[in-house]
């Protein structure tokens, strides 16, 4: 009996090793990867695999902080890459470059990126460190990794969901190894492809457009002004949902005056939409026994 497939996106920073990880869980060269400071990957890029009889699917997303292009058009195009896989990402690996300093840049990354998907992302996310070479032991990397504020924080966010790779080593003992890490952590993450990210993005999005209209240049952006704009967006998406709970509970009280719950009951719900809807849901199941 075949697997569950399961779906990964790769985000992160321009030249942090994203297509090398591509080619890596594909085993094979879709772009040439160069290392550097300028984004191979335009577009979303959707590639298939199969890896202990698991059909692997590995969309590609458009580096951050590319000089030559905005950063919040990037990320709505990194946003788009959710309609690449059905029924949504069992995983998304952030990947970092481990032979690069943390800086702002990176902590700014990381906004954008929740600034994209929402806070949820985390719990669906997993960290691959590239360039383990340049350390000498993988625990060495994370250590290191781990002994930097921002950066530790988050790891502590991803759950410590983390590999580190490095993509340039072509020894077959190595490749099985690392590509059977990745697997049983997208496998475990998504407790065996059951599970996966879905969220409405709709504030997000109209977030980013927003910014994307302003045509702030990306060398001009500082983490202050992000944080900003990250947390402006968050706050309308928690009052959209306590909203979506007022008008339950509204036709929750409605339901309650027809079914004829006490009024003591009723001024409870109407302090509280949550309680509203489980007194009410209590009384009609009651009332469908009698």
């Amino acid at each position: 009996m075949a697997e569950r497939p399961l779906n990964i996106i790769l985000i992160g920073k321009t030249g942090c090793g994203k297509s090398s990880t591509r080619n890596f869980i594909l085993e094979k060269e879709v772009f040439k990867s160069n290392g550097g400071f300028e984004s191979i990957t335009k577009g979303v890029h959707l590639e298939e695999t199969v890896q202990q009889r698991r059909t692997i699917k590995v969309v590609d997303t458009p580096g951050l902080f590319d000089p030559d292009k905005n950063l919040f058009e990037t990320a709505l195009k990194m946003q788009s890459s959710l309609i690449k896989v059905s029924p949504g990402p069992h995983a998304f690996c952030i990947i970092i470059d481990a032979s690069r300093r943390y800086t702002e840049e990176e902590q700014i990354t990381q906004h954008i990126i929740q600034l994209t998907f929402g806070e949820k992302i985390f719990k669906h996310a997993l960290i691959v460190f590239t360039h383990e070479d340049n350390y000498d032991s993988s625990e060495d990397l994370l250590r290191t990794a781990e002994s930097v504020k921002e950066l530790n924080s988050l790891i502590k966010l991803c759950g410590g969901r983390c590999i580190t790779l490095n993509n340039h080593n072509n020894d077959r003992n190595y490749i099985t190894v690392k590509l059977k890490n990745i697997i049983e952590s997208v496998t475990a993450l998504s407790k065996d492809g059951k599970v996966h990210y879905n969220r409405d993005i709709t504030i997000y999005k109209e977030a980013l457009e927003e910014q994307a209209r302003t045509e702030i240049a990306t060398k001009d952006l500082k983490l202050e002004m992000v944080a900003t704009i990250l947390q402006n967006t968050e706050r309308r998406v928690r009052v959209a949902h306590l909203k979506g709970i007022a008008i339950g509970a509204c036709a929750t009280i409605a339901v309650a005056g027809a079914i004829g719950l006490g009024a003591g009951a009723v001024v409870v719900a109407m302090k509280s939409p949550v309680l509203a809807v489980a007194i009410v849901s209590s009384m009609a199941t009651k009332g469908l026994r009698k």
